[in-house]
């Protein structure tokens, strides 16, 4: 019987850390996609507060020391 209850207990706790395991994994993967959200959101305010470009203005050559 006690080898019986050990092994459920094994079984009981890798289950445990297997489900903890895929809940910080999918925690991550929000995390994630919020990141990237703010990043676009970041991007985009910065492409907005830029000067727009002309296509007439060479890029600039000159070599800063």
């Amino acid at each position: 019987m006690q080898t019986r209850l050990g092994r459920s207990w094994s079984s009981l706790r890798y289950d445990l850390s297997s489900q903890r395991a895929l809940d910080n994994a999918a925690k991550m993967l929000v995390e994630h996609d919020r990141l990237l959200a703010e990043i676009d959101a970041l991007a985009s305010r910065l492409d907005a507060a830029l000067p727009p470009e002309t296509s007439a203005a060479p890029p600039s050559t000159q070599r800063v020391a």
